[in-house]
C-alpha cells in the first residue's frame, strides 16, 4: 500500500517514521534491514559457520562462509537450518527474547559479516530482542529462511517498525535501554536481571608493562586484593576502560582488555597467577533481558520509503513481492504465508510527497518596492521607460 506524508528538508525515511510514530504509535529505525540481518547471523550462527561444510572456511577469523551467495548455501545446511527455524517459529515472545539473548552472549565479539557489535553491549542485545519479539517467531523464521535460501541481502526495506502494547493499554515504545522503566506516557522497555548469569569471572590482566602501571604491577602477588574502576579512556569501549588498581595503595597495575570489558564489573577483585600469566578474578557483569509477557500485543513492520518521483529497484521489488505474493517464491517457505494465503510479514511502501504551496497572498506595491532586492544585497537597476537596452 502507499501512504503520503508532508516533506521537509530531511530524509524521507525519517519523515515517514516520525509520521508513523505520531499517527500510529510505532517506533521506527532507519536501518535498511540491518537488525534482521544481524538476527540472521546470530540465531543461525552454528548453521552458517558449520565447519563440517566442505570448502567454506579457510581462516579462523573469516566473517562469512565462502559459499554464502552460492545457490546451494541453504541446501548444504538444510537439516540444521530447518530445525533451528522450527524452534524460532514456535517460540512465544518470552522464549524468543531468551533465544536472542543466549545467542548474543554465546557469540558476542566473534568475527561476523552479519553483526556489527555495538559499544554498549546491553543496548545492542535489547535492540535485537525487541525487533525479534515484535515481528514474532513465525514471521522472523520466514525472513531468515528467505535470506538463507535466496542470498538476497540487498534491497531490504528502509525502516524497521515495532509496536508493543501491554494488556492495560499502555504502549511500550523506544529502542533504548532504560533499566527502571519510566513514568512518561510512552514507557521505554524495562529490563530485568537474568537469574542464570555467572557470579564470578576470570579475565587476563593486560597492559602491565605500561609506564603508568609499572609500579603497581611490580607489587602483584597471587591473591593480591584489587579494585576494578571504570575510567574515561579514549582507547576503551565507548570512551571507557576497566582499570585495575591495587586495593591497598590505589596504584594502577593494568587494565582489563576491551574484549573482556563487558564480562566483569567494577568493584572488588583479586590477582591470580595462572600458567605464568596474570589474571583478575572479579565479579561477573550482570546480565539483563527485556521485560516481556506473552499476552502483550506485538507488531513489527518493514516499510520501503520513496520520494514522490522515486521508484523501486530490482532487489526492493524482489523483497516486497516475495513476502506478499507466494507465486514469486521459487522455494518452499512454510513461514511467510498463512493458510488463507495472507502474508505473515507486514511489508509495504510509502511515498513521501512535498507540501503543496498555497496561493500567494496579495502584496502591497509600496512594500514590495522596498523589499525587492536580490539576495546579493544590491538593488536591481530599473529598465528605461522605453524598454531600450541603453548602455551606461
Amino acid at each position: 500500500h502507499t501512504s503520503a506524508f508532508p516533506a521537509e528538508d530531511q530524509l524521507v525515511e525519517h519523515l515517514m517514521g516520525e509520521a508513523a510514530e505520531e499517527q500510529g504509535g510505532w517506533t521506527y529505525k532507519h536501518d535498511e534491514g540491518s537488525d534482521l540481518r544481524q538476527l540472521f547471523g546470530l540465531l543461525l550462527h552454528e548453521q552458517i559457520f558449520d565447519e563440517a561444510v566442505p570448502d567454506a572456511f579457510f581462516a579462523p577469523s573469516q566473517g562469512a562462509p565462502l559459499d554464502l551467495h552460492a545457490p546451494d548455501f541453504y541446501a548444504r545446511r538444510k537439516e540444521g537450518i530447518d530445525a533451528r527455524l522450527a524452534q524460532i517459529a514456535a517460540a512465544a515472545p518470552t522464549a524468543l527474547a531468551e533465544l536472542v539473548r543466549r545467542a548474543f552472549d554465546a557469540h558476542y565479539g566473534k568475527s561476523s559479516a552479519f553483526v556489527r557489535w555495538g559499544e554498549v553491549r546491553i543496548a545492542h542485545c535489547v535492540q535485537l530482542q525487541i525487533v525479534a519479539v515484535c515481528f514474532g517467531g513465525r514471521a522472523l523464521a520466514g525472513i531468515l529462511l528467505h535470506l538463507a535460501a535466496t542470498g538476497v541481502f540487498a534491497g531490504m526495506p528502509d525502516n524497521t517498525m515495532v509496536r508493543a502494547v501491554r494488556p492495560d493499554g499502555v504502549r511500550v515504545s523506544g529502542m533504548e535501554v532504560q533499566r527502571d522503566g519510566s513514568a512518561s506516557t510512552n514507557l521505554k522497555w524495562e529490563l530485568v536481571e537474568c537469574a542464570d548469569g555467572p557470579t564470578a569471572a576470570r579475565v587476563p590482566l593486560r597492559q602491565t608493562g605500561l609506564l603508568e602501571c609499572a609500579e603497581g604491577a611490580a607489587a602483584l602477588a597471587d591473591g593480591t586484593p584489587l579494585e576494578l574502576r571504570s575510567e574515561r579512556n579514549r582507547f576503551g569501549v565507548g570512551g571507557y576502560s576497566m582499570a585495575v588498581h591495587l586495593a591497598a595503595t590505589g596504584a594502577r597495575c593494568g587494565y582489563v582488555g576491551n574484549d573482556d570489558f563487558h564480562a566483569v564489573r567494577a568493584g572488588e577483585a583479586r590477582a591470580a597467577l595462572a600458567d605464568g600469566k596474570w589474571a583478575v578474578d572479579a565479579l561477573a557483569a550482570k546480565k539483563w533481558t527485556i521485560a516481556i509477557e506473552d499476552d502483550w500485543t506485538l507488531r513489527g513492520a518493514l516499510v520501503e520509503v520513496k520520494s514522490k518521483n522515486d521508484s523501486l529497484w530490482t532487489e526492493q521489488k524482489l523483497w516486497i513481492r516475495s513476502l506478499t505474493d507466494r507465486r514469486f517464491l521459487r522455494y518452499p517457505n512454510p513461514y511467510l504465508f498463512n493458510e488463507d494465503g495472507s502474508p505473515t510479514v507486514d511489508i509495504s511502501t510509502a511515498k513521501v510527497a512535498p507540501k503543496r504551496r498555497g496561493k500567494r497572498k496579495a502584496v502591497d506595491p509600496a512594500a514590495a518596492s522596498s523589499s525587492s532586492r536580490p539576495r546579493g544585497g544590491k538593488a536591481r537597476a530599473a529598465k528605461p521607460a522605453g524598454g531600450g537596452g541603453g548602455g551606461g
